[in-house]
């Protein structure tokens, strides 16, 4: 005789069915309590945060916790099942099936089913205890972790603002007094670039810090006023001889500028923050100031040789006699920048703008100004030799007439409102670029072929000009 468990009797079934019933009832039950600004979404949104899945695409989410249903609904019935089976059927003995061993092994393997059964539907259970256990102990080693870098930080802010007691002398007397702790100070700048390497997350928080930091001091100690009347020449003398009012300004500035901001720091803020700063005589060289606000900064004598400074704010700037070698300014604003005696040699300013820009005196050979806007910009003594300007536009600009200009390149570059009649080597260049009748030549010399005949329009010139670009087989958006 073989063990056969006895089926359920309708009373069980209806027990189980009650039992179902009251589990999806208990779940209706917690979706009518939610508050009813609370959409399906949100309410989704709120689980998954507080299991710790946030990040889990919540389709992928739901798609997970219905098979976890389905997985507790079967194991929850197959338990409940086993265990009346074992119940209401039979209990096996040898004396009362002899020679029927098998029956006694069914007997014990459903024995194991309902061992296996509970403990796998525990597992199940405790599943998602599990992860809301797990993402509690990630926010405690995350808030202890905070707590932490939150002491370091006010440990560097103290410092950052430290003091000594020193003692000072006035016709034999001897005084105690107060004077800021400058070692200690840049230490604690040093500091803080430190934990911006440890926790990247701290970056803004150390940004707004140091450049704080950096504008209290430029009013405490404000940028030296350049001579009045002064030609380029002795603007870039008395540039030269700039020093940095204070090494943990330049230290502040240096550390701003090696931040970590991630790829071409792409948002829409222009960082680090310089904007109206005493940079006087800093040493820049080779930083980081890609897309930086150094609109109205003091940045005489300054040195930027081989700086970083693509799309960077210079409106207003000051950088007389500073030093802009080798520099990187593809699409830097510098409109109003004051560059008299400024060293920009091979710098790269291709779609710089540069209008209103005053680089009288600035040493600009080999640099490559391709795509620069140049409107009202005062080119007086400006050394231009072999320097690039393919496909610039000029408009209003203001060139020495005692000076030789020996373009290097200006295939493609437009001419407006300038008056070249007292500079004839500009003959040379002439079938290389495009103009109207508002530009005024040397007496013995005549306007190209395709040159405007009449002063044209802002609309009409630019299609005009870029038409003759294209003649030349330049593209308008990249004429290198």
């Amino acid at each position: 005789m073989t063990y056969v468990p006895i089926p359920l009797p309708p009373h069980i079934l209806l027990a189980i069915g009650l039992l179902l019933a009251l589990f999806v009832m208990s779940g209706l039950v917690v979706l009518m309590l939610m508050p009813k600004e609370v959409t399906k979404r949100e309410a989704l949104s709120t689980v998954q945060t507080r299991m710790g899945l946030r990040m889990m695409h919540p389709a992928v989410f739901v798609l997970g916790a219905m098979f976890w249903g389905v997985l507790f609904g079967l194991l929850f019935v197959g338990l409940i099942w086993t265990i009346f089976g074992l119940i209401w059927g039979p209990l096996p003995s040898p004396e009362r099936l002899p020679g029927q061993t098998s029956a006694i092994w069914n007997w014990r393997f459903s024995l194991v089913k309902l061992t296996a059964l509970t403990t796998v539907l525990a597992a199940v259970i405790a599943l998602p205890f599990t992860l809301i256990r797990l993402k509690l102990s990630r926010d405690q080693i995350r808030h202890a972790s905070e707590s932490l870098y939150n002491d370091k930080m006010n440990t560097a802010v103290a410092d950052l603002y430290a003091q000594r007691q020193v003692t000072k002398w006035t016709e034999d007397k001897a005084e105690n007094g107060w004077e800021d702790d400058i070692p200690r100070r840049n230490g604690a700048i040093d500091r803080l670039k430190g934990l911006t390497d440890e926790n990247p997350d701290l970056r803004p928080r150390v940004d707004r810090l140091l450049s704080v930091y950096l504008r209290e001091l430029s009013l405490e100690y404000p940028a030296q006023k350049p001579p009045k009347d002064a030609n380029p020449d002795a603007l870039g003398e008395w540039a030269g001889k700039l020093k940095p009012v204070r090494s943990d300004m330049e230290n502040a500035a240096q550390t701003l500028s090696r931040l970590d901001r991630g790829v071409a720091n792409g948002d829409s803020e222009h960082l680090p923050d310089f904007k109206g700063m005493n940079l006087q005589g800093f040493n820049l060289s080779g930083l980081s100031l890609n897309r930086a606000d150094l609109s109205g900064s003091q940045l005489e004598g300054a040195n930027l040789s081989k700086a970083q400074l693509k799309e960077a704010n210079l409106v207003g700037a000051q950088l007389q006699g500073s030093d802009l070698s080798g520099g990187q300014l593809e699409g830097a604003d510098l409109n109003r920048a004051k560059l008299q005696g400024a060293f920009l040699l091979s710098a790269n300013l291709q779609k710089a703008v540069l209008n209103g820009a005053q680089l009288s005196g600035a040493h600009i050979m080999g640099a490559r100004m391709i795509q620069a806007q140049l409107i009202n910009t005062n080119f007086q003594g400006t050394e231009l030799v072999d320097a690039r300007f393919a496909g610039a536009r000029f408009q209003a600009v203001q060139f020495d007439q005692n000076h030789s200009i020996h373009f290097f390149w200006l295939v493609g570059a437009s001419f407006r409102e300038i008056d070249f009649r007292n500079i004839p080597d500009i003959k040379r260049d002439l079938n290389d670029v495009f103009g109207d009748a508002s530009v005024k030549l040397p007496a013995d010399t005549a306007a190209p072929a395709h040159w405007a005949k009449t002063k044209l329009k802002d609309s009409d010139f630019e299609t005009a000009w870029r038409a003759f670009q294209r003649s030349l087989g330049q593209d308008p958006d990249d004429p290198k």
